[in-house]
């Protein structure tokens, strides 16, 4: 019996077409990507992590991101609905990406169980070439290195290491990149260490020289928006953003790792004078080898995108609204604006009051004050609206229906006549 896996699937706005699908009750998710406008697919590239897929696509190409899951279940759940379901079981070419040795064994066993044809990509392999050139007497060492990302906040300067997934504060006077270099030196200088770091790739070398300068810093982790918790504004701007950019976040750090669909791979949340701003920080990419730093690349700060400032705007139009809007209750507690209009219940939908300062919260946020309700609007463009109202009556004083009664001027038209009469009558008796 074949069992059809039940997912969901989203569009996000990017460069690319960008899909983020969620499945297993939308606790897991993966993306995919291709070019807008691409034709009919023939090749699937498939990367266990998100930075393998930073490449060029040609038409007709699709990343497969599953840089999310490491269950092998949800692995296999999640190629099976790619390839079943989104696919429709085309006749394409797979090409897995790999790094290390469990993303190889990985590969070949989801290869295996789908009986498709596919090839291995080791992303590394420049690297193990080199690595047997290094094992040569005399040969240069040298590691993959990191980025250092420079962030301006208030005018104060910051640099963090990043580490793949972990980000280190490094404000002194020696970048983390320079004590890597001149602990490489003093390894090269110790043969026992030299022994085991000459057989190391680029990428071991580097995660060694880290280890060993980072000792007793504080390593910040990059993770899903959802796994993390903002204590402060910096946090929870950098934790929508990382959102919007499917990306992961330090909230404490305000540091956002981006999509690879973005060009720009960091984003960092700045604060000048009393405002939060979004920026792509400079960015240093450097590598450590026995001869010297080597700097590949250097990026400058730039502001981040419209959005970033239209978010900015509307965060500061949504609490000055807050401020100015006003909100009434009845005795029900039903809640109406200015005009009369009902908008929700106390106790639902996340509306409660906030008898202290006066204010309304609709899901813990302040979105306005409570007035007082004889002063609100029923009228508006010559209609009467009233709300309905309770109205409070002692039991047993019902209304009655409406009984006769005579008006006020036809008393004054009677009261005239009896005048009258009574004058001419009065007339008489003295004639």
């Amino acid at each position: 019996m074949v069992i059809k896996m039940t997912y969901k699937s989203e569009l996000i706005p990017s460069i690319y077409d960008l899909h983020r699908v969620y499945f297993d009750n939308d606790n897991k998710r993966f993306l995919y990507w291709r070019n807008k406008g691409s034709q009919a697919d023939r090749e699937i590239m498939v990367v266990f992590n998100q930075n393998y897929g930073n490449v060029s696509l040609k038409d007709g190409m699709v990343v497969l991101s599953l840089d999310r899951l490491s269950n092998y279940n949800d692995l296999y759940s999640a190629m099976k609905i790619f390839t079943e379901e989104i696919l429709k079981n085309k006749s394409v070419s797979i090409q897995f990406v790999i790094g290390n040795e469990q993303e190889r064994q990985v590969a070949e066993a989801l290869g295996k169980e789908f009986r498709i044809p596919y090839q291995i990509r080791n992303i590394n392999q420049k690297v193990e070439q080199k690595l047997e050139e290094m094992k040569q007497p005399n040969q240069e060492l040298e590691s993959v290195g990191s980025k250092t990302i420079r962030t301006n906040d208030q005018g104060q300067i910051k640099k963090y290491m990043v580490e793949g997934d972990t980000v280190y504060e490094n404000n002194d006077s020696l970048s983390l990149e320079e004590l890597k270099q001149k602990k490489l030196a003093e390894l090269m200088n110790d043969s026992v260490e030299m022994q085991k770091i000459v057989g190391m790739s680029k990428g071991e070398l580097d995660q060694y020289l880290t280890r060993l300068v980072t000792v007793g810093r504080t390593a910040y982790r990059l993770e899903s928006s959802s796994d993390q918790v903002s204590y402060d504004q910096r946090g929870q701007v950098a934790k929508e953003e990382a959102q919007r950019e499917d990306g992961k976040v330090n909230s404490q750090l305000g540091i956002v790792q981006n999509n690879p669909s973005n060009s720009n791979s960091f984003s960092a949340v700045e604060k000048n004078s009393d405002e939060f701003q979004v920026v792509h920080p400079g960015i240093v990419h450097s590598s450590i080898s026995s001869t010297g730093t080597v700097q590949s690349s250097a990026s400058s700060s730039s502001v981040g995108s419209d959005y970033d400032k239209d978010v900015q705007l509307e965060d500061e139009d949504e609490q000055q609204r807050s401020v100015e809007q006003e909100y009434f209750l009845d005795e029900e507690y039903n809640i109406y604006m200015k005009d009369g209009q009902l908008v929700g219940r106390v106790g639902q939908n996340g509306y409660m009051p906030n008898y202290q300062d006066n204010t309304l919260l609709k899901d813990g946020k302040v979105i306005g004050v409570i007035g007082d309700y004889k002063s609100i609007n029923y009228a508006r463009d010559n209609v009467y609206v009233k709300p309905a109202v309770r109205t409070l009556t002692k039991p047993g004083l019902e209304p009655t229906k409406k009984a006769g009664f005579i008006s006020f001027p036809v008393i004054l038209f009677i009261f005239s006549a009896l005048l009258l009469i009574g004058s001419a009558v009065l007339l008489f008796v003295i004639d």
